[in-house]
């Protein structure tokens, strides 16, 4: 087996606060396999081989303009606009043989190939994606940020294979304002709030097609190797979308030496990508289909201690949602 992962990159600094970066990484995998079994001088025992090769490569390309500046001490204004690619590809192919003739030649070339224990696949998919994001701060106490990405995906059908996903978020750290100087005990203290939407496409390739595979029937009682439709097409399969709110406080106490985070989170996942049955009467199934929805909400807390700093540091943390 042969395995290799790799990036490379080149970052250009076109002026003040502006930035521009181009990375290609690769991961790519090689394999290859062999057995052999023999009889051990007992030729009741079945002599048989197995031979194998399977390789897998994924490419990223992604090309990233970053913005960021700060005006006259107060204002911060940064974003970015950016494009990338991936594409996978994998395949493998396995042979298995019986009834050799010798034991001397351990080569599959010496023996009857054995077509149900024989196979070959090939597969592969791409994802494209464009995105944005702008985010602003004044005086690091008003925070605001805007983000807007759309992704294409060749696991979906022609007329629905991009989706848009924006975000949105917004924060207020109360303990920088004026009026908050005087509470010592309170060492920081923000308010947060924020939006966004996901997506998945976590299904295997070509799930919207109509796929076919190997089968065997009996014409005149001899049995033939034939090729039939194994699943329904859809090409109406489109995203599974993630609709996710969030509001949030932030507290650190005594020059934050004790630090509560306190989040209520409400996500709504829309058009589950789905294997649902179908009736038998079609001759299949199940098949993928967007169906359902699910909600997930609740409290997400979380506390700091830092009960011992210096040379000697102790922190404690606890969770619980």
């Amino acid at each position: 087996t042969f395995s290799n992962i790799g990036r490379a990159f080149i970052n250009l600094d076109l002026m003040e606060g502006l930035s521009f970066k181009s990375s290609v990484g690769a991961n790519i995998s090689y394999s290859s396999s062999s057995n052999f079994i023999g009889s051990e001088g007992d030729w009741a025992q079945a002599v048989s081989a197995t031979a194998g090769e399977s390789n897998y490569v994924d490419l990223v390309n992604e090309n990233v303009l970053s913005y960021n500046k700060k005006f006259n001490e107060v204002h911060s204004i940064g974003g970015i606009l950016g494009a990338s690619y991936q594409n996978s590809t994998s395949q493998s192919t396995s042979l298995a043989a019986q009834n050799f003739n010798n034991e001397i030649v351990k080569t599959i070339n010496n023996a009857i190939v054995n077509p149900s224990g024989s196979s070959q696949s090939r597969s592969e998919w791409g994802l494209v994606s464009y995105f944005a994001r702008v985010n602003y701060s004044y005086k690091d106490k008003y925070m605001v940020e805007g983000s807007y990405r759309t992704d294409g995906s060749s696991r979906f059908g022609r007329d629905n294979k991009w989706g848009a996903f924006p975000s949105a978020s917004a924060a207020w750290r109360v303990s920088e304002e004026p009026f908050f100087r005087d509470v010592r005990a309170i060492s920081e203290l923000k308010v947060r709030a924020s939006y966004g939407v996901t997506g998945n496409f976590n299904i295997g390739n070509f799930q919207y097609l109509g796929t076919v595979g190997s089968v065997t029937y009996s014409p005149n009682n001899t049995t033939v190797n034939g090729i039939a439709q194994t699943s329904i097409e859809n090409p109406l399969l489109s995203w599974e979308k993630t609709k996710g709110t969030d509001f949030g406080i932030d507290v650190g106490l005594f020059n934050n030496r004790i630090n509560l985070s306190v989040d209520y989170y409400d996500n709504r996942t829309t058009d589950m990508l789905y294997a649902v049955n179908t009736p038998a009467i079609t001759g299949f199934t199940s098949t993928i289909t967007n169906a359902g929805e699910v909600r997930n909400h609740g409290i997400d807390l979380e506390l700091e201690t830092k009960n011992m700093v210096g040379d000697f540091q102790w922190t404690t943390s606890f969770n619980m949602s």
